[in-house]
C-alpha cells in the first residue's frame, strides 16, 4: 500500500523517510526506534479512526510532549505518505496518493493539539523517498512533480465525480481526510482514511492465545492474537485446513486443529496429534501458538491493507524461520504489506537485502538509516550471511 513515508518530530525521529516494499522487516539495537516508527503509524491510525485527543492518550501515550521529538511543544509532527491506487481498491490505477498532515499546538491557545497543513494530491509516479520536503508546511505542493492533480488542500476538497471545488470548515480535532465519507464524491480520499484506519501493530501474546474467547461474527483479530479461536472459527473448512498444514510442517505429529466448546458461546484451541493425543490450550508450546497465529495471518484472517508484527519468531525454532519468513513473504505479494521488527540473526538469514531496514541512533539523539539495499548486498557478498553481520555489528553503522 504505502511506497514511502516521512515522519518527523516523533519522539526518536527528527526527520525519517523510509521506503517500502511488500515485505519489511525493521532490523536495530534496543532504543534504535523501530517501535516509535511503528508507533508513528499507529497514532495516524488512531488519529484517523478516533481523533486527535483520543490519539494521544491512547495506549502508551500519555500526553504531546511525550509524542513530540525532544518534547518541544512547539515542534509539530508531520507525516507524509505515498500511497499506490492499485493497492487501495483501484486496480486500473497506476498513480500514487501524496498525503500530508501535521499535528501541532493551537497557536491561539498552546493548549489545544490539533490536526493542520493537510494535503491530498494524486501523482503519476513516486518521489518521496528521493526529494522529499523536508520541512512539511502550507506550500508542501511546490515539491510535487508537475504532474499531479490535488484532491484535498486545506479547506478545500475537489469532488472526483464532477470536478467540483467544495469548501469545507473542518474540526480540528479530527483530520480532514477522516471527516469525508461520500465514496462517490470523495473515493480516493475515502480509500486511503480506510486503509489508515485498518493499521495495526501485533504483539501476539500465547497466554492470551490460551484463553476462552467468544465466539462472533466478523471476529478480527486483536492486537494480541487474544480471539485467535474466534477468528479461526469465522474461516471456511478448507482455510483451516490450509493453517493447519502450515502448522504440520512446522510441528512434527500434528495431525489437526481442533476448537471445542469452553462454556456457553466460548471456544478454545485443541491440537490432535496423529497418536490420537489432544493437546489442551495450557499443554500447547507458546512457539506453536504464535505460528498457528502468523499463518492466520498469512492466510488472510487479517483484513488491513498494512500490518506489523513485532518479534514474530519468539518461542518458534531457528529451523522453522525460513518457512515462516516464506509464509509471509508470499503473502505479502498477493496485497497485504507487512512490516516486523527483529532482534534474531537465524531470522536476518532469511531476509533479502531489500527487505531490510536498519535503524541506528549511533551518531546521535535521533533515529537514522544509513544503508540502503546495495549497501547491504555489498556487505553480504564480502563478509558473508546478513545474520552474520547483524551479530558482528557490520550492518550498525553506515
Amino acid at each position: 500500500m504505502i511506497n514511502a513515508i516521512c515522519i518527523q518530530n516523533f519522539r526518536s525521529i527528527k526527520d525519517l523517510t523510509v521506503q517500502l516494499g511488500p515485505l519489511n522487516v525493521l532490523l536495530g539495537r534496543n532504543g534504535a526506534g523501530k517501535s516509535n516508527f511503528l508507533d508513528s503509524l499507529s497514532f495516524l491510525a488512531d488519529a484517523t479512526e478516533m481523533g486527535v485527543r483520543s490519539a494521544i492518550l491512547h495506549e502508551n501515550r500519555v500526553s504531546f510532549e511525550d509524542l513530540v521529538y525532544a518534547g518541544e511543544r512547539q515542534q509539530i509532527i508531520a507525516i507524509q505518505i505515498e500511497a499506490w491506487n492499485n493497492r487501495l481498491g483501484f486496480p486500473d490505477d497506476d498513480d500514487l496518493l501524496f498525503y500530508q498532515v501535521g499535528f501541532g499546538l493551537n497557536p491561539a491557545t498552546s493548549r489545544d493539539v490539533e490536526a493542520g497543513m493537510e494535503q491530498l494530491w494524486r501523482v503519476r509516479g513516486p518521489f518521496l523517498a528521493d526529494a522529499h520536503s523536508s520541512h512539511p508546511h502550507d506550500q508542501a505542493s511546490d515539491d510535487l512533480p508537475a504532474d499531479k492533480e490535488p484532491l484535498l488542500k486545506a479547506a478545500q476538497v475537489w469532488r472526483e465525480d464532477t470536478g467540483a471545488i467544495e469548501t469545507f470548515t473542518w474540526n480540528a480535532q479530527r483530520t480532514a481526510l477522516s471527516q469525508l465519507s461520500d465514496r462517490v464524491r470523495y473515493p480516493h480520499a475515502v480509500a486511503l482514511a480506510s486503509a489508515l484506519r485498518q493499521f495495526k501493530v501485533f504483539r501476539l501474546d500465547p497466554q492470551a492465545m490460551r484463553k476462552p474467547a467468544t465466539v462472533q461474527y466478523q471476529a478480527e483479530l486483536q492486537s494480541n492474537g487474544g480471539n485467535l479461536v474466534a477468528v479461526l472459527d469465522e474461516l471456511d473448512r478448507d482455510m483451516l485446513e490450509a493453517i493447519a498444514s502450515e502448522l504440520r510442517t512446522a510441528v512434527p505429529g500434528l495431525h489437526s486443529i481442533k476448537l471445542e466448546a469452553a462454556g456457553p458461546g466460548q471456544k478454545v484451541i485443541t491440537i490432535r496429534e496423529k497418536n490420537n493425543l489432544v493437546f489442551y490450550p495450557h499443554q500447547i508450546s507458546d512457539g506453536t501458538l504464535r505460528f498457528l497465529a502468523l499463518a492466520a495471518i498469512a492466510h488472510g484472517a487479517v483484513a488491513a491493507p498494512l500490518l506489523a508484527i513485532e518479534e514474530p519468531e519468539n518461542g518458534i525454532s531457528p529451523a522453522r524461520l525460513f518457512q515462516l519468513v516464506e509464509l509471509l513473504r508470499n503473502h505479502s505479494h498477493t496485497g497485504q504489506q507487512i512490516i516486523l521488527t527483529t532482534h534474531a540473526p537465524y531470522l536476518v538469514d532469511c531476509l533479502q537485502p531489500e527487505e531490510l531496514i536498519v535503524f541506528t541512533r549511533s551518531s546521535g539523539p535521533t533515529t537514522r538509516i544509513k544503508l540502503t539495499a546495495a549497501d547491504i548486498t555489498q556487505r553480504q557478498q564480502e563478509f558473508g550471511p546478513l545474520g552474520e553481520l547483524w551479530v558482528s555489528g557490520a550492518l550498525q553503522d553506515g
